[in-house]
């Protein structure tokens, strides 16, 4: 039976673990696309971080997320590297 759309492989973003004290909470996020017309092609990327509660549900966060990409755009590069330093509020 041929594939009309493309496997996705992904890590769950909400099984993630507390560290010291319940104050680090490390997560890594990861993902592959296999569309089904383009063989050769793949995309895949994963992010990794650490996220710490700071007051009443205020959290900070730094990331490192990278892509990769086989076939990219033209002029594009294949992998892109990102870091982040977020602040946000988790429910």
């Amino acid at each position: 039976m041929p594939l009309d759309r493309p496997l996705i492989f992904a890590d769950d973003p909400e099984d993630d673990q507390h560290v010291w004290k319940r104050r680090l909470q490390p997560y890594l996020v990861s993902w592959v696309s296999l569309p089904p017309t383009a063989r050769t092609r793949t995309c895949g990327g994963a992010w990794t971080g650490i996220r710490v509660p700071l007051v009443v549900g205020i959290v900070a966060s730094f990331e490192y997320e990278i892509d990769h990409d086989n076939a990219p755009a033209v002029e594009a590069e294949p992998t892109d590297q990102t870091f982040r330093l977020k602040l946000g509020y988790k429910w």
